[in-house]
């Protein structure tokens, strides 16, 4: 048969195997490409119903959320994807490097640095030769203020892919980079916290001082309150996301070893 386009081509793959993993992925992520995010949406849906587990699949949905500026829960996706993946687990360091890399994107774009660092580094961590995730750690890190940690990530991408666009950022580019960099919101609030009820950006800050201490109870209370008072407050549902997930793990951990 022909297929006049690639998206036919997929369709026709999808109705002669309708309950295969790949073909249906395929189609989704071929319709996403196209604009199409309502249908692609269908398709990854009716695969996690499936294949809850399949990593891909999340990133997949966490791209076609930040294409469709849907931030919260593109964030929510890409962390969902990173937390059923096995500890110790070598089938998944791909996608779990794609998974962050995503992340650390998003992240950086919306002004979150610090856990853009995180994210790239991690995914660097799994897959250290690629030049992009380089990269764009290197940039991370400038606006940060850490250039000689910038320019040995620059020159890393830059030997690992001497084509690669904006790797060959000078010293003076990381500088000018230095100089927008914002105040850290998150060494503003170890100073002093002023108990507004009405503030959610306190509570936010509230929040990340109970969870650097590990204190993830009290953090998941507050970074709720900070949602129920701005339900756009990017930062604390990514913090409230890692903090659920760590309380998770405490309870695991705990009825394996007991009281």
């Amino acid at each position: 048969a022909a297929w006049k386009t690639e998206l036919s081509f997929y369709q026709d793959c999808v109705d002669k195997a309708p309950e295969k993993f790949r073909p249906r992925h395929n189609l989704a992520t071929a319709l996403a490409f196209s604009g199409k995010s309502e249908a692609a949406m269908g398709h990854i849906f009716k695969l996690l119903e499936k294949y809850p587990n399949e990593i891909p699949l999340y990133n997949t949905l966490g791209n076609i959320y930040v294409r469709r500026n849907q931030i919260h829960e593109a964030i929510d996706t890409y962390l969902r994807g990173l937390r059923i993946i096995p500890d110790g687990s070598f089938s998944h360091l791909s996608d779990a490097a794609s998974l962050h890399f995503n992340l650390a994107g998003l992240l950086f774009t919306r002004g979150m640095i610090d856990e853009a660092v995180y994210h790239y580094e991690e995914s660097l961590k799994l897959d250290p030769n690629d030049a992009k995730a380089h990269n764009l750690l290197a940039r991370a890190l400038a606006a940060q203020n850490r250039p000689v940690e910038a320019q040995k990530h620059f020159k890393q991408a830059l030997d690992l892919d001497p084509k690669l666009a904006g790797a060959k950022t000078s010293i003076t580019e990381i500088e000018k980079i230095i100089k927008r960099r914002q105040p850290d919101p998150d060494n503003q609030a170890r100073e002093t916290i002023a108990p507004d009820p009405e503030n959610a950006e306190v509570y936010f800050k509230l929040g990340k001082l109970y969870q650097d201490q590990k204190k993830f109870e009290p953090a998941v209370n507050v970074y709720r309150k900070a949602l129920l008072i701005n339900p756009d407050h990017a930062r604390a549902r990514y913090h409230l996301s890692i903090c659920l997930a760590m309380q998770s793990q405490d309870k695991d951990r705990q009825q394996v070893t007991g009281p």
